[in-house]
């Protein structure tokens, strides 16, 4: 003999456990339990502010979810606070999956969750199989929704990010080339380079005549460049690199060097054309990173 199942009675049994589960103490451990499973698989999120910025999330995500399970609504709107998490993942510099494996790590502590409720419940089979068919529904469209939404809201915010570094080392580059006054430790904080040591630097550039560098996946050919530069940053220096972008492909580069570079017919210094490498005289302090850059740009002048 087969049962159907009565619509009205799931409803209702949802619209109770949603009111059971609302209160704010209630909510606040059902939160908790759903964050302590992500955190067991995600240790970057034990950080106190992680932690914190995590579950204000979960709390905004808990809500809408809950109080869209008494109606027949598929929308799910993101909170603010679930964007204000995934800018907190952006600025902390964690890759997307971080936050795409929140997400699915969230769905899976809520079925469990709801699993062991309703097995606590000791509901008729074919409600139970129900009611799991419908969370499942709906955690699975809270999560597409909310991954679509917060993967663009984590991408706007990495790159703005990305940019005000950008910005803010060219502006400390531009003071020492101009010969300004600078707070040596500072500066070199910000630039997370050493001015105090001895520099090399290189202008590296191609062709004006020659084809396009093909783009790397950043969808930049400078990025090609930079790894020029970090080639030889690890053949002839102590480790310490700073690059500026100058141009759309061209690239100003500063390397840490304990002893005296190559000399400019060396095999070290060799690249495919159409990369072209200018290079300076090694010299010490914001001086020697001046003095080595303008030496830099000069033979580039030379060789064109």
């Amino acid at each position: 003999m087969t049962t159907t199942v009565n619509s009205a009675e799931i409803r209702q049994w949802i619209a109770d456990f949603v009111a059971e589960t609302l209160p704010a103490a209630t909510l606040e451990e059902v939160v908790t339990r759903l964050d302590n499973a992500i955190i067991a698989r995600i240790p970057e999120l034990r950080d106190r502010d992680m932690r914190r910025d995590l579950a204000a999330s979960s709390r905004a995500h808990a809500v809408a979810v809950l109080s869209g399970l008494t109606q027949d609504r598929f929308d799910y709107p993101v909170p603010e606070e679930a964007h204000a998490f995934a800018r907190t993942v952006a600025r902390r510099g964690y890759d997307v999956r971080l936050l795409l494996r929140v997400y699915h790590l969230g769905q899976e502590a809520c079925i469990d969750y709801m699993t062991e409720v309703l097995e606590q419940r000791q509901l008729p089979r074919d409600i139970e199989r129900s009611l799991l068919l419908r969370l499942f529904d709906r955690t699975t469209r809270w999560v597409s929704t909310s991954v679509e939404t917060l993967t663009d809201t984590y991408m706007a915010e990495r790159e703005r990010g990305l940019r005000a570094a950008l910005t803010q080392r060219a502006e400390i580059v531009r003071t020492l080339l101009d010969g300004a006054e600078v707070d040596t430790e500072s500066a070199s904080a910000r630039l997370g380079y050493r001015l105090t040591q001895r520099h090399l630097a290189l202008v590296v550039w191609t062709d004006e005549d020659a084809a396009p560098l093909p783009p790397d996946g950043s969808g930049e050919a400078v990025g090609r460049l930079d790894r020029i530069v970090a080639r030889y940053a690890g053949t002839l220096g102590n480790g310490s690199l700073l690059t500026v972008p100058s141009g759309a492909s061209a690239l100003w580069a500063w390397i840490g060097v304990d002893g005296d570079p190559p000399e400019p017919g060396d095999p070290v210094w060799s690249v495919d054309a159409p990369v072209r490498v200018a290079v300076g005289v090694p010299a010490a302090h914001t001086t020697g990173f001046r003095d080595s850059h303008r030496e830099a740009v000069a033979a580039r002048q030379v060789a064109e």
